[in-house]
């Protein structure tokens, strides 16, 4: 291959990598990735990029496909994100059940370096009612203080929801808003929340009264 094809390939995957942080031009990649990939089949990178566009567009076979390529091709260091690419895949085109095992690939490779991929699995795993395995996934973030951690409170609060361990729901949706006063979601969660006692009090009065509880 001249130098003037090399000079262009380089050229060509600059602009790829440019465009895809660009919302919206992922054609633009497909376009300049599918024909460089063509003279450059071993850039793990280039094929990782080609795949997360391919998503975007609604190509998810195709997509499939090339971050499987990328994961192969990866060093070990970029593995688990790739990984982690493969299961927000395979979680939104195939199952929750499916993408368990790439999530279970993506944070062995990463560990505890960051906090969102230990979020994103937590929230595959309460898809999957696997709450105990998810509460661990966002107590990880939260001890190890990452940038997520006010999102991490808010889901643990809506697992504890869930098990009706309602005390524990309210303190995290609070640690959450403490962290981000303006978190919206955080906060509606905790204004459902509101009067539970009352609530649970009705309830039991009821169930005593039917003599369910003696």
């Amino acid at each position: 291959m001249n130098e003037i094809a090399l000079e262009l390939l380089d050229e060509i995957f600059s602009r790829a990598e440019d465009e895809s942080k660009i919302c919206g031009h992922e054609i633009h990649v497909v376009e300049l990735l599918q024909s460089y990939l063509i003279s450059r089949p071993e850039h793990a990178r280039a094929w990782a990029l080609y795949g997360e566009a391919l998503r975007e567009l609604g190509r998810n076979k195709d997509s499939l496909i090339a971050l499987s390529r990328a994961y192969e091709l990866a060093s070990d260091t970029y593995k688990g994100h790739i990984a982690m690419q493969i299961a927000v895949l395979a979680r939104d085109f195939q199952s929750p059940a499916e993408a368990k095992k790439w999530f279970e690939i993506g944070i062995k490779h990463l560990g505890n370096e960051f906090g969102w991929p230990w979020i994103i699995c937590g929230s595959n795993l309460v898809a999957l009612g696997e709450f105990a395995a998810a509460i661990i996934c966002f107590e990880t973030t939260i001890n190890n203080n990452h940038e997520e951690k006010d999102e991490a409170y808010f889901n643990l609060g809506l697992v504890y929801r869930a098990l009706e361990r309602y005390e524990q729901a309210i303190t995290c949706f609070e640690n959450a808003i403490q962290i981000t006063p303006n978190y919206d979601e955080a906060k509606s969660a905790l204004d459902g929340m509101r009067n539970i006692s009352k609530t649970l009090n009705l309830t039991l009065k009821l169930r005593k009264t039917l003599g369910q509880i003696h």
